[in-house]
């Protein structure tokens, strides 16, 4: 039986899927992220960040979060923050950067 953990590690084995399959772990473990955000600090602690990355950039160019409507606003945001911490300076953590900031203006106009 998989864990919260798995769905964590799966992050950095994102550059290694497509299509639905690519999508659905995707949102299972940025959910995941933010739970466990809630729990503990530094969820992602002991991850390796280069895989890490390559994951994070597969969902950008997948367009993958460019709608997180799916999750609350604080667990997107949650999950957005503790990824750009764990991962490397990179344009993709600059673009994680970017949409944390704006999130609040994506909530509002949902609501």
């Amino acid at each position: 039986m998989r864990g919260q953990l798995d769905d964590l590690h799966d992050l950095a084995r994102l550059s290694g899927l497509s299509g639905d399959e690519l999508r659905a772990a995707f949102r299972r473990a940025l959910a995941d992220l933010a739970q466990a955000a809630s729990k503990r600090a530094l969820p992602l602690e002991g991850l390796e960040p280069e895989p890490l990355l390559a994951g994070v950039e597969a969902a950008l160019a997948a367009g993958l979060f460019e709608d997180l409507s799916w999750l609350s606003a604080p667990s997107a945001a949650s999950a957005l923050y503790e990824l750009t911490t764990a991962l490397p300076p990179s344009p993709a953590r600059e673009r994680l950067n970017d949409l944390v900031v704006e999130l609040p203006a994506h909530a509002w106009a949902r609501s």
